[in-house]
């Protein structure tokens, strides 16, 4: 079954680390991932419009708000079916919007970390 992945992130080689992340557990565990990507909250809002997600991968400092405005649009859309998670480097900003996430990830953060945490959403 393809699972559909929406990653949002302002910095590129972010999202071109988080790619890469999931182009390997997608080939070690035979997955089948279609992969999106979106650079600010504008652009991740009209990603949910036009298509419907499994997970969503999301910074929370972007240029035009916080990844939370993603996520409770998301949950909304999905039903709250939508695996939610938050990949930031200020988590004490964020903190109060931490039970809006499955899962909470702290930057920087080791790209074998990072994998692994990946592994467990997608499961």
């Amino acid at each position: 079954m393809k699972k559909r992945i929406l990653l949002v992130d302002d910095i590129k080689f972010v999202l071109d680390l988080e790619k890469t992340l999931l182009a390997q557990i997608e080939k070690e565990l035979s997955l089948d991932l279609d992969i999106d990507t979106a650079s600010d909250v504008d652009e991740a809002l009209k990603c949910l419009e036009s298509s419907e997600y499994d997970i969503l991968i999301t910074d929370m400092n972007l240029p035009d708000g916080d990844g939370s405005q993603i996520a409770k649009s998301a949950a909304q859309r999905s039903s709250g079916k939508m695996r939610l998670v938050a990949l930031t480097s200020l988590p004490v900003a964020y903190e109060e919007k931490r039970e809006i996430f499955d899962l909470f990830l702290t930057k920087p953060t080791q790209p074998q970390d990072l994998k692994s945490d990946l592994i467990k959403v997608l499961q």
